[in-house]
């Protein structure tokens, strides 16, 4: 196999492998901290998450 072959698979991956550490932690982040400035996090609003499944 060739470089020219495999340079397109290993940018893909390089780019997905990026996503998944750097991307999507920070997208995380921005949201959780747009919640809180919002005041709907569950300690803000008083509601607390309850399992009925019992």
């Amino acid at each position: 196999m060739r470089w020219g072959n495999l340079l397109p698979l290993l940018v893909v991956i390089a780019l997905a492998v990026a996503y998944v550490r750097w991307v999507r932690p920070r997208i995380r982040q921005a949201r959780y901290d747009r919640w809180e400035r919002e005041g709907l996090l569950p300690d803000q609003t008083g509601e607390r998450r309850h399992d009925d499944s019992t």
